[in-house]
């Protein structure tokens, strides 16, 4: 009766890992680390805005937000950081952020930084990113990251 009482919990473990997972959740609170979860980057970001566009989307929806260096600014005498800090929400009662994982990744066009926001309530929120410190000072720099997301109930 042990045994069953122990493969039964083994397979509720197993299965609320599971859950877990499939929700997009990353590794869970431990007492040795305190890392809190993370939620895993999806193999597509959709919906997704890029500096200067506009998005509108409904409540509950992950928008992400795609910072891209362009090929450009990746050579010398550029600095080798991301030009970008994380971008920000002006409302977050309307777009909040949402941890990721991991947030670089490689695209088509060069290295990309991906950030997810949560679409809470209707309204409108900008994102957006100042320069890195190292890229205040370079003649030619990008401009910071702006994108407006409108929310729809």
């Amino acid at each position: 009766m042990r045994v069953v009482a122990l493969a039964r919990a083994a397979v509720g473990a197993t299965l609320a890992a599971a859950a877990l997972a499939i929700a997009g959740c990353g590794a869970a609170h431990t007492t040795a680390s305190k890392t809190p979860s993370c939620m895993r980057q999806p193999h597509s970001f959709s919906p997704y805005v890029l500096s200067g566009s506009r998005l509108t989307v409904r409540a509950g929806v992950i928008v992400y937000a795609v910072e891209g260096e362009p090929e450009e600014y990746m050579t010398a005498p550029n600095p080798s950081v991301f030009p970008w800090l994380a971008p920000l929400s002006s409302d977050p009662g309307v777009l909040s952020s949402v941890r990721l994982c991991k947030t670089y990744v490689s695209g088509f066009g060069g290295p990309e930084q991906i950030f997810a926001f949560r679409a809470k309530r209707a309204g409108r929120a900008v994102l957006s990113a100042s320069l890195a410190p190292a890229w205040r000072s370079v003649r030619r720099a990008p401009r910071r990251f702006v994108a407006t997301v409108t929310v729809r109930r």
